[in-house]
Protein backbone atom coordinates (compact mmCIF):
# COMPACT_ATOMS: atom_id res chain seq x y z
CA UNK A 1 0.00 0.00 0.00
CA UNK A 2 1.44 3.52 -0.67
CA UNK A 3 1.27 5.91 1.40
CA UNK A 4 1.22 8.83 -1.58
CA UNK A 5 -1.11 10.25 -3.89
CA UNK A 6 -1.33 12.77 -6.63
CA UNK A 7 -1.91 16.51 -5.52
CA UNK A 8 -5.03 18.00 -4.14
CA UNK A 9 -5.11 21.17 -6.12
CA UNK A 10 -2.21 23.42 -4.28
CA UNK A 11 -2.53 26.73 -5.76
CA UNK A 12 -3.92 28.50 -9.09
CA UNK A 13 -3.20 31.13 -11.75
CA UNK A 14 -5.41 33.86 -11.35
CA UNK A 15 -4.82 37.56 -12.85
CA UNK A 16 -1.59 39.12 -10.66
CA UNK A 17 -0.39 35.47 -10.38
CA UNK A 18 -0.30 32.64 -8.05
CA UNK A 19 -2.43 32.32 -4.82
CA UNK A 20 -1.17 29.71 -3.20
CA UNK A 21 -1.92 28.20 0.47
CA UNK A 22 1.70 27.95 1.80
CA UNK A 23 5.59 29.16 1.41
CA UNK A 24 8.36 27.58 2.31
CA UNK A 25 7.79 26.76 5.91
CA UNK A 26 9.92 23.62 7.35
CA UNK A 27 12.86 22.02 5.96
CA UNK A 28 15.41 19.43 7.85
CA UNK A 29 18.96 20.08 6.62
CA UNK A 30 19.17 16.99 4.72
CA UNK A 31 20.22 16.18 1.45
CA UNK A 32 17.15 16.50 -1.26
CA UNK A 33 14.36 13.80 -1.22
CA UNK A 34 15.63 10.38 -2.55
CA UNK A 35 12.28 9.60 -4.66
CA UNK A 36 12.76 12.49 -6.91
CA UNK A 37 13.54 12.14 -10.42
CA UNK A 38 16.59 14.10 -11.87
CA UNK A 39 16.18 17.75 -11.02
CA UNK A 40 15.51 17.05 -7.41
CA UNK A 41 14.20 19.88 -5.88
CA UNK A 42 16.13 21.20 -2.48
CA UNK A 43 13.36 22.47 -0.38
CA UNK A 44 15.93 24.54 1.32
CA UNK A 45 16.48 26.90 -1.20
CA UNK A 46 13.01 26.29 -3.09
CA UNK A 47 10.46 27.90 -2.52
CA UNK A 48 6.90 26.91 -3.12
CA UNK A 49 5.76 29.27 -6.18
CA UNK A 50 9.17 28.29 -7.18
CA UNK A 51 8.32 24.10 -7.40
CA UNK A 52 4.99 25.01 -8.23
CA UNK A 53 6.65 26.39 -11.58
CA UNK A 54 8.42 22.61 -12.37
CA UNK A 55 6.78 20.24 -14.45
CA UNK A 56 7.34 17.25 -12.07
CA UNK A 57 3.74 16.31 -10.09
CA UNK A 58 4.42 17.15 -6.63
CA UNK A 59 3.94 14.45 -4.20
CA UNK A 60 1.56 15.51 -1.25
CA UNK A 61 0.61 13.22 1.68
CA UNK A 62 -2.85 11.38 1.95
CA UNK A 63 -5.56 11.22 4.16
CA UNK A 64 -4.92 11.19 8.33
CA UNK A 65 -7.94 9.69 9.53
CA UNK A 66 -7.49 6.09 7.26
CA UNK A 67 -4.01 6.13 8.66
CA UNK A 68 -5.13 7.10 11.96
CA UNK A 69 -7.93 3.92 11.67
CA UNK A 70 -4.90 1.71 10.31
CA UNK A 71 -2.41 2.08 12.98
CA UNK A 72 -5.29 1.30 15.81
CA UNK A 73 -6.50 4.70 17.04
CA UNK A 74 -10.23 5.32 16.65
CA UNK A 75 -11.63 9.22 17.29
CA UNK A 76 -14.81 10.88 16.67
CA UNK A 77 -12.95 13.57 15.17
CA UNK A 78 -9.28 12.85 13.44
CA UNK A 79 -7.71 16.15 14.74
CA UNK A 80 -8.09 14.86 18.32
CA UNK A 81 -4.99 12.67 17.76
CA UNK A 82 -2.80 16.04 17.80
CA UNK A 83 -3.87 15.99 21.29
CA UNK A 84 -4.42 12.42 22.46
CA UNK A 85 -2.12 10.81 19.65
CA UNK A 86 1.13 12.92 19.32
CA UNK A 87 3.26 9.98 18.49
CA UNK A 88 1.07 8.62 16.27
CA UNK A 89 1.13 12.17 14.25
CA UNK A 90 4.47 12.45 14.12
CA UNK A 91 4.42 8.67 13.00
CA UNK A 92 2.11 9.02 10.02
CA UNK A 93 3.46 12.18 8.88
CA UNK A 94 7.38 10.55 8.65
CA UNK A 95 5.86 8.03 6.82
CA UNK A 96 4.45 9.91 4.16
CA UNK A 97 7.66 11.82 3.78
CA UNK A 98 9.37 8.18 3.98
CA UNK A 99 7.20 8.12 0.74
CA UNK A 100 8.74 10.53 -1.00
CA UNK A 101 5.96 13.14 0.04
CA UNK A 102 7.11 16.84 -0.69
CA UNK A 103 4.26 18.45 1.27
CA UNK A 104 2.37 17.29 4.22
CA UNK A 105 -0.48 19.02 5.61
CA UNK A 106 -1.22 19.77 9.26
CA UNK A 107 -3.53 16.75 10.99
CA UNK A 108 -6.52 20.09 10.87
CA UNK A 109 -8.71 18.79 8.11
CA UNK A 110 -12.08 18.47 10.80
CA UNK A 111 -10.79 20.76 13.46
CA UNK A 112 -13.06 23.42 13.14
CA UNK A 113 -15.58 24.06 16.16
CA UNK A 114 -18.25 23.12 14.11
CA UNK A 115 -17.19 19.44 13.74
CA UNK A 116 -15.45 19.35 17.04
CA UNK A 117 -18.85 20.24 18.63
CA UNK A 118 -20.37 16.81 16.37
CA UNK A 119 -17.82 15.36 18.01
CA UNK A 120 -19.14 16.27 21.37
CA UNK A 121 -16.02 17.88 22.42
CA UNK A 122 -15.07 21.61 23.84
CA UNK A 123 -11.60 20.65 22.46
CA UNK A 124 -9.81 24.29 21.03
CA UNK A 125 -9.77 24.15 17.54
CA UNK A 126 -6.58 26.77 18.07
CA UNK A 127 -5.02 25.25 20.03
CA UNK A 128 -5.50 22.06 18.13
CA UNK A 129 -4.44 23.70 14.64
CA UNK A 130 -0.75 24.84 16.48
CA UNK A 131 0.09 21.88 18.12
CA UNK A 132 -1.00 20.63 14.90
CA UNK A 133 1.72 22.42 13.10
CA UNK A 134 3.89 21.78 15.46
CA UNK A 135 4.25 18.12 15.15
CA UNK A 136 4.32 18.45 11.22
CA UNK A 137 7.10 20.30 11.69
CA UNK A 138 8.39 17.72 14.07
CA UNK A 139 8.10 14.66 11.74
CA UNK A 140 10.24 16.86 8.85
CA UNK A 141 12.91 18.17 11.60
CA UNK A 142 13.46 14.58 12.38
CA UNK A 143 13.59 12.79 8.99
CA UNK A 144 15.56 12.75 5.99
CA UNK A 145 13.28 14.41 3.72
CA UNK A 146 13.11 17.81 3.26
CA UNK A 147 9.28 19.26 2.71
CA UNK A 148 6.81 22.07 3.14
CA UNK A 149 4.11 21.92 5.58
CA UNK A 150 0.52 22.97 4.39
CA UNK A 151 -1.96 23.47 7.10
CA UNK A 152 -5.27 22.03 6.06
CA UNK A 153 -9.07 23.52 6.88
CA UNK A 154 -11.44 21.04 5.16
CA UNK A 155 -15.04 22.04 4.29
CA UNK A 156 -17.93 23.03 7.26
CA UNK A 157 -20.26 20.23 8.51
CA UNK A 158 -23.03 19.96 5.33
CA UNK A 159 -20.85 21.20 2.98
CA UNK A 160 -20.52 18.68 0.87
CA UNK A 161 -23.85 17.17 1.61
CA UNK A 162 -25.20 20.71 0.29
CA UNK A 163 -23.43 19.99 -2.83
CA UNK A 164 -26.06 17.29 -3.58
CA UNK A 165 -29.04 19.24 -2.74
CA UNK A 166 -29.37 17.72 0.94
CA UNK A 167 -30.69 21.37 2.95
CA UNK A 168 -30.45 19.72 6.75
CA UNK A 169 -27.10 21.06 8.09
CA UNK A 170 -28.07 25.01 7.39
CA UNK A 171 -25.40 26.35 9.48
CA UNK A 172 -24.99 30.34 9.13
CA UNK A 173 -22.47 31.41 6.98
CA UNK A 174 -20.68 34.09 10.29
CA UNK A 175 -20.28 30.76 11.61
CA UNK A 176 -18.59 29.05 9.59
CA UNK A 177 -16.32 31.87 8.96
CA UNK A 178 -15.35 32.14 12.29
CA UNK A 179 -14.77 28.66 13.30
CA UNK A 180 -12.40 28.31 9.69
CA UNK A 181 -10.44 31.57 11.19
CA UNK A 182 -10.39 29.94 14.41
CA UNK A 183 -8.29 27.41 13.13
CA UNK A 184 -5.73 29.27 10.72
CA UNK A 185 -5.55 32.01 13.60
Amino acid sequence: RTLCQLPHVLATRRPGGWRSPTTQVATAPTPPNPGLNSGEIDAMSTTFLERLERPEPILYDGGFGTELFARGVELTNSSLACERHPDVVVDIHQAYLKAGAELIHTNTFVASSLHLAMADTEADSSLIAAHAAQLAKQAVAESDSPAWVAGSVGPSPGAIEADSGDTVFGIPDDKVRQAHTDVTA
